[in-house]
């Protein structure tokens, strides 16, 4: 019986692969955005109808206008703080983090998705997971962007190991 083999070996390319892992990391950490997006914008509703009420507007078409002026405020706040929320609170432990590494000899370029397993911010030495229970020192390059996960760097003298 023939067993299957997948990766380079069986005639996928490398590209293919990698632009798998990120599409697949994109939407992990898209959803974690989302979430905070409406989280934030649940929480800046509740003044906004708390402004209504207290506005107390004469006449439906007034109560609406304000409600809606209300609620874009909301709208407004909750995207802000969906695209401060990283700068404010950095890279935070159990968040997935994107390694991209080059290869000074092939320079080849190699990006792997792994597991920020402490808090920091830009500049930062962090330990970060990768797969099979390896283990790695990195160096916060970037915070998260809207479509864009966090990025890491891994220096030679901090060598990946086993735990």
């Amino acid at each position: 019986m023939e067993e299957k083999r997948m990766g380079p070996s069986a005639g996928i390319p490398a590209q293919a692969m990698s632009l798998a892992l990120i599409s697949s990391f994109f939407m992990a950490s898209d959803a974690m955005r989302i979430v905070t997006f409406i989280k934030s914008l649940a929480v800046l509703t509740i003044p906004a109808m708390a402004g209504v009420f207290f506005a107390r507007p004469e006449g439906l078409a007034n109560t609406a206008a304000v409600f809606i002026q209300c609620e874009a405020l909301a709208l407004a706040g909750a995207i802000g703080f969906t695209i401060a929320h990283p700068f404010i609170f950095g890279v935070s432990k159990g968040e997935r983090v994107l390694l991209i590494t080059t290869d000074p000899v092939s320079n080849s370029l190699s990006i792997r998705l792994a597991v920020a397993l402490q808090k920091g911010k830009v500049h930062e030495n962090i330990k970060i997971g990768l797969d099979g229970g390896l283990e790695a020192l990195a160096t916060i390059e970037s915070y998260p962007g809207i479509f864009t996960p966090a990025r890491v760097s891994v220096k030679p003298e901090n060598a990946i190991r086993v735990i």
